[in-house]
This record gives structure tokens, sequence and C-alpha cells, in this order.
């Protein structure tokens, strides 16, 4: 119950300080981008450090394409936008445990939607 209720508490106190996109760092920036532009799949092994996501090198990713749909190229994103819930829960988690490494996140329509991770004890 603590490790949830620690994990509210970072939410609460990261989106109050973090709203908009141009508030994220470099790589949360170019690892949101990345998010949307997977789409609909997965991402595997994304390692973090000092609750920074690391993207050298690269993580896996896998992607979903739906044949009976066509192609939805969403148009350019602003400059600027405010971040959906999910960003926000998602790098304070990266936040609250600092080091690390996600060994799946599944990506619904461009957010961060599950994740699945190792603990060591």
């Amino acid at each position: 119950m603590k490790g949830q209720t620690d994990h509210q508490d970072r939410i609460e106190f990261l989106s109050a300080r973090v709203r908009y996109f141009s508030n994220l760092t470099v790589s949360q920036q170019q690892l949101v981008l990345k998010f949307k532009q997977i789409e609909w799949g997965s991402m595997q092994y994304l390692a973090y450090f000092g609750g920074e996501p690391i993207l050298r090198p690269p993580p896996k990713v896998k992607r979903i394409i739906r044949l009976k749909r066509p192609s939805s190229r969403k148009p350019q994103l602003p400059t600027d936008f405010e971040l959906k819930q999910e960003y926000i829960s998602f790098f304070a988690y990266l936040e609250q445990q600092q080091n690390g490494c996600i060994k799946n996140i599944e990506i619904r329509d461009g957010l961060p939607a599950e994740m699945s991770v190792e603990e060591i004890e």
C-alpha cells in the first residue's frame, strides 16, 4: 500500500510541476514523440537513470499494424501541448524509481498504457 501512496504523491507533485510538453527534459520529450510515432505497439527494454529515460542504444520497438483500418496520419503536433495523465504517471514512476529498466511498455494510441518491470530485491 505504501508504494502506491508514494507513487500517487509523486504523480501529484510532478503534475503540479510538469503539465506541458515544453516542461519535459529533452530525453522525456524524445520519448513522448517516439510513443506518438509508434501509435499502437510496444517498447521493450527501456533503461532509465536518475529518473531520465536513456534512448541510446534505442529500445526495441514492436508496432501493431491494423490492416482493416486505413492508417490515420495524425496532424503535425503543435510545438507545445498539455500532457495527458498517462505521460505524467509514466514519468512519475521513472522519477520515483530513479534507476532501472522497463521490460515492456504497451503503447495504445500513442500513450504508455501499461508496463512490466523486473524488480531485484
